[in-house]
């Protein structure tokens, strides 16, 4: 595949990823999204954002929905999405959003996380890194 489709085939992951985790957020909500992938992919979780979304870690998916089949999302479904991914992922804009955070999830649950230290929170969403220091105890 040329440079421009494979670009376009990483720009429609991470908008798909935009869309299942954040369509109802404003829009520095999804660009957050969007940047946590680039910095998964800053970290070497996976070459590619393809990669990084279908992704599982110790069997675990990294992204529930990418467990499953989802469609991806067109321009014409949802273009915030897309201009999201294209802020991010083609202009390299919006580095510092999330000031490095690797992690997300929604306010409404609490992960078993441990090591992370808590860095935005944005619309519905935290943000975390890691930690240098473990700020509790793991199980």
């Amino acid at each position: 595949a040329d440079l421009l489709e494979q670009q376009n085939q990483q720009l429609s992951c991470v908008a798909t990823a935009v869309y299942y985790e954040s369509r109802g957020e404003p829009e520095r909500g999804q660009l957050a999204v969007a940047r946590v992938i680039q910095n998964r992919i800053s970290e070497n979780f996976a070459t590619s954002a393809c990669a990084v979304i279908h992704q599982r870690i110790d069997g675990q998916c990294q992204f529930t929905w990418a467990c499953g089949d989802p469609q991806a999302v067109t321009p014409e479904e949802c273009e915030q999405c897309w201009q999201a991914a294209r802020a991010v992922f083609v202009e390299r804009r919006y580095q510092s959003l999330v000031k490095g955070a690797l992690y997300f999830h929604e306010t409404t649950v609490e992960p078993n996380w441990c090591n992370l230290v808590l860095v935005a929170k944005i619309g519905h969403h935290n943000f975390y890194k890691r930690s240098t220091r473990p700020h509790k105890p793991c199980k």
